[in-house]
């Protein structure tokens, strides 16, 4: 299974206004899509996303629906002081380690 990794609230350098376009167009097609990774994990401000003020907080809920799971980084959500929607879980480095470590396909977007 596949594990994609999110670790910006905007996808691509250079320009943010863009990529904050890019990133809701990404979890859009996402979220529609046939095959599925099986988990996201988001750290640093990947976590914005994860929030319920996010633009892409109802496709992560359909993603989460269609049985992905995912993670937010603690550490970096007690750093920003957010809150995620209940639909994603609470993750630890050692967690996302573990994971890296276990042979699966990991994908940064």
């Amino acid at each position: 299974m596949t594990t994609f990794l999110v670790d910006s609230d905007v996808m691509g350098r250079g320009n943010d206004e863009l990529g904050s376009i890019l990133i809701e167009k990404f979890f859009t097609s996402l979220s529609d899509a046939d095959t599925l990774p099986e988990s996201i994990y988001f750290y640093n401000t990947g976590v914005r996303l994860c929030t319920e003020d996010s633009p892409v907080a109802c496709y992560l809920r359909i993603l989460r629906e269609r049985g992905v799971h995912l993670y937010a980084c603690g550490t970096c959500l007690n750093h920003m002081d957010l809150t995620t929607i209940e639909e994603v879980e609470g993750g630890t480095m050692k967690a996302l380690v573990d994971h890296l470590c276990s042979g699966q396909g990991i994908i940064k977007i």
